[in-house]
């Protein structure tokens, strides 16, 4: 498939698709998924819907069609007419880096008196819901994000990164 630099990719599995960010591979994952699949997936990850921070917030939208509208191969790659707040995006990478749980999402930990001397109140992450992810999916994925920030399109801004990263 041809790209912007004159070559193809050619054969490329998900890693590669991430690192390189091609967006043939991801329309025609989601052109495969339809969406319905994909708003499942959507939907679980918590995406276009509320995290249950205190602060309120805007929930955004999930991608909607017309009858007959397949915007499931724009969607996949988020060119639909999606709208994801950084909040929701965040604890979709979260949710993804842990397995796949999905929590919500809270600004308080703990209360503590004045002093310190006690916990009034401390926070228990609630589980949304958890996506059956297999090891061998997750490791690719988390390579492919791995290699973004190593030797893919967005690595010079990486160059000085003291931690393990990853993007897309």
């Amino acid at each position: 498939i041809y790209n912007s630099y004159g070559g193809r990719h050619g054969r490329i599995n998900v890693s590669q698709a991430l690192t390189e960010s091609c967006n043939y591979f991801f329309a025609e994952l989601g052109y495969q998924l339809g969406l319905d699949t994909l708003n499942e997936y959507i939907a679980a990850f918590g995406l276009g819907q509320s995290t249950g921070i205190e602060i309120g917030e805007s929930v955004g939208t999930a991608p909607e069609g017309e009858a007959g509208m397949d915007l499931a191969p724009w969607a996949a790659f988020g060119q639909a007419n999606q709208l994801y707040t950084p909040l929701q995006l965040a604890n979709y990478v979260a949710t993804l880096l842990r397995g796949g749980t999905r929590y919500d999402v809270h600004l308080l930990d703990t209360v503590s008196t004045y002093d310190g001397s006690s916990v009034l109140y401390t926070h228990e992450p609630e589980t949304l819901s958890q996506i059956e992810i297999s090891d061998e999916t997750l490791a690719a994925v988390k390579k492919g994000m791995g290699d973004l920030v190593t030797r893919g399109s967005v690595a010079r801004y990486f160059t000085d990164c003291i931690v393990s990263a990853g993007a897309k």
